[in-house]
């Protein structure tokens, strides 16, 4: 905020120097104030036809517009100033360009696209010896590969990244490397590194009071919170920087941050709330064409929609995101939704189907050593097995979930393979060693605030009660789940209930 005052007394005091108005412009982005970066913009192309021509012009807007999520003029504008910068023979500008024409790209869905643009913005920085531009494109092709699953490749190029800004002291861009760090660690399952690189980046990003970093890494520490089970402590992380990526304008990460508070609500049971805010996050991500980000929302939603009992919407979410995620080679992500729609599988009947779907998606998860999304896979293969009457291989699933589990902090993953272990367990003959399981999750479960959990956990306990010879006191349970999931819409469970 000093700096944008600085630089707005100093462009006052002299309207045609473009230097004054370019610094502007980026103080004002890096502060959040993007329409007033758009409107200096816009008075630097009003200059002298020489000056009005400059590459750098083009440069900030194609920054401006990443903000506001206009990835199309975000695109077109870095490659008016590439085209430029080669005609004058200026090749870091054309570097700079290219770097932006990497992360239209990446932000329209199409990382492969991006990574020949950051390779050659790479080798334009290091002929010039230019330290940190180097640094940021290594970090840029970081977050390519890490959108097309390619994790190991990823993680040297993230080390690499943070050598150098270390080296030279580049706080923002630490701050940007340590970010990247820990969404490696996230997709992983590594919890305890991934928060340890978020808490340094948000301590850089509040000390250089750099608001739409900070804003992105509360939204991924919270995802962190919410994998632990601090669902309170998750909620209120995403709804900070919610608040600050709407004061900035940030259309895109605003999407994003409105889905994850969407996907806290859910697990807290208000689905319907849940619902209203997905749509919202899904039409700016159609808007602005955020492939990654529908693909998110996509998959997020369709758990809510199979919680309410429409399996046809559900199903209709996931097959869009699996075609997306094919189209894009995003492998991760393709196998995050091949477990989801294999949860669906398993409602619609189709064992066969949910078994090959969460098989295809563990070995991806295996090759990235992303060891809860392996955990998850094995708690729809228990699921499915059990439902075909495979006692022996669900029980083997549930004992790979487990050691899973084992390795790692995410009590949500933990949670559903301890439900599925306990209708694995009951099936082989020890309902009272699973009854106390599962008392243990609700108990758990009411206590962290996740009521999705609760209630899936509760349907098992009283089946498997109605089972024994306490058939009445299972009766009795189920139907106070089935009045508790009325009371909040979760239908598939009323209707799995009432059937009973």
């Amino acid at each position: 905020d000093r700096a944008v005052d600085v630089y707005r007394r100093l462009w006052g005091f002299f309207p045609d120097n473009l230097e004054y108005g370019l610094r502007l412009a980026a103080a004002q982005r890096a502060a959040g104030q993007v329409d007033d970066a758009l409107a200096t913009i816009d008075g630097l192309r009003t200059l002298s036809s020489d000056l009005a021509q400059d590459p750098r012009i083009d440069l900030a807007e194609a920054a401006a517009a990443d903000t506001v999520a206009d990835f199309t003029r975000m695109y077109a504008a870095a490659e008016r100033s590439a085209t430029k910068g080669l005609a004058r023979g200026a090749r870091l500008l054309v570097a700079e360009g290219r770097y932006l024409q990497g992360w239209a790209s990446i932000r329209r869905g199409n990382p492969k696209q991006a990574i020949p643009f950051f390779h050659e913005a790479r080798a334009i920085h290091a002929s010039a010896g230019d330290r940190a531009g180097v640094a940021r494109t290594l970090s840029s092709l970081a977050t390519a590969l890490l959108n097309q699953g390619e994790d190991a490749a990823a993680q040297t190029y993230i080390q690499q990244a943070l050598a150098v800004q270390r080296a030279i002291g580049n706080q923002a861009g630490i701050a940007s490397t340590l970010n990247t760090m820990g969404i490696l660690y996230y997709n992983q399952g590594n919890l305890d590194d991934a928060a340890q690189q978020y808490r340094e980046a948000e301590a850089v990003y509040r000390d250089i009071g750099d608001r739409n970093g900070l804003a992105g890494v509360l939204n991924n520490s919270a995802l962190v919170l919410f994998d632990r089970g601090d669902a309170a402590r998750a909620q209120a992380r995403f709804e900070e920087a919610l608040a600050i990526h709407r004061d900035i304008g940030d259309r895109r990460s605003t999407a994003l941050a409105l889905a994850n508070v969407a996907r806290v609500r859910s697990a807290r049971g208000d689905l319907a709330g849940a619902a209203t805010l997905y749509a919202g996050a899904a039409r700016v991500f159609r808007e602005i064409g955020d492939k990654r980000g529908l693909v998110m929302v996509l998959w997020n939603s369709a758990d809510a929609l199979r919680h309410q009992g429409d399996l046809t919407s559900a199903r209709r979410n996931l097959e869009e995101a699996l075609e997306i995620d094919r189209t894009t080679g995003a492998k991760g992500s393709e196998a995050e939704t091949k477990v989801s729609l294999a949860f669906l599988e398993i409602e619609d009947g189709r064992f066969v189907e949910a078994e090959n779907l969460a098989l295809g998606a563990n070995e991806v998860f295996q090759a990235k050593h992303a060891i809860a999304s392996q955990a998850s896979a094995q708690a729809a293969l228990a699921v499915a097995r059990l439902a075909a009457g495979r006692l022996k291989e669900a029980q083997a699933a549930v004992d790979r979930g487990r050691a899973l589990c084992a390795k790692s902090p995410d009590w949500t993953v933990r949670a559903l393979i301890e439900i599925a272990a306990a209708r694995v367990g009951a099936a082989s003959g020890d309902a009272p060693l699973a009854l106390k399981n599962l008392e243990r999750v609700i108990a758990d479960a009411r206590r962290r605030g996740f009521v999705t959990i609760e209630f899936e956990a509760r349907l098992a306990q009283g089946e498997i009660e109605g089972s024994t010879a306490n058939a009445t006191a299972g009766r009795a349970r189920l139907a106070a789940l089935a009045k508790d999931a009325a009371a909040r819409g979760f239908s598939l469970i009323a209707r799995k209930v009432s059937t009973r």
